[in-house]
């Protein structure tokens, strides 16, 4: 689930560079517009991600949200030509039935009004061609990045294997080290142990000669 809500918003950010991205909060029931200028065909082509206040004040998508959708002619009367609802992250398209200044309106609706809505979206403006071919390019500069991340991690695993494979090698050398260099104190302390012995009788012995002449 995480996954999945973290790839949406990765797609989106990647988008924005192709688009108009931006993102605002809202509450449910109220209405966000924005207006813009389309030609006779022109394609409008947007995706949109949702998320609501959770109880620790962050946010999370939520299956109760939805969208109400609505494109208005502002030269013509305020003519509604698209009234639809959807679900998040949509997407939806239209095309300009005339040239004008059109308004487009995003309503968010959830069983809780008294919490926000986090909405991100991205419109896309030209022909369908065009409009594809930029999401062709967003889907290929994505599947470029899995492809580097799992080459990375494939790198990663094959270092994780390498080191297992060498662990026992490394193991057995530290305890054979380990032993020499226990075999070695124990002689060094038999010979320390043996010589101060030896320097006691001969400076016992030595004293008694004193002591005789």
């Amino acid at each position: 689930m995480r996954s999945d809500i973290l790839l949406r918003i990765f797609f989106l950010l990647l988008q924005c560079s192709l688009g108009k991205c931006l993102h605002y909060y809202l509450r449910s029931g109220e209405t966000k517009c924005f207006y813009e200028n389309l030609d006779k065909g022109e394609l409008l082509a947007a995706t949109f991600l949702g998320q609501v206040e959770q109880e620790d004040g962050t946010y999370d998508e939520d299956e109760a949200l939805t969208f109400h959708i609505t494109i208005f002619e502002t030269f013509d009367n305020n003519h509604c030509i698209l009234d639809q609802k959807s679900v998040p992250p949509g997407p939806f398209a239209f095309s300009g039935i005339d040239k004008g200044e059109h308004k487009i309106c995003l309503q968010p609706h959830h069983i809780d009004s008294s919490k926000r809505v986090k909405i991100t979206h991205d419109v896309n403006f030209g022909n369908a061609v065009s409009i594809q071919s930029k999401r062709n390019s967003a889907m290929l500069s994505l599947k470029e990045r899995i492809r580097q991340l799992n080459e990375r991690l494939l790198t990663i695993k094959n270092e994780q294997e390498e080191i297992k494979l060498k662990e026992p090698k490394f193991r057995s050398t530290t305890e054979e080290t380990n032993q020499k260099v226990m075999y070695l104190s124990i002689v060094v302390s038999v010979v320390l142990v043996l010589t101060c012995k030896f320097q006691l009788r001969y400076l016992k012995t030595l004293l008694v000669k004193k002591k005789q002449k």
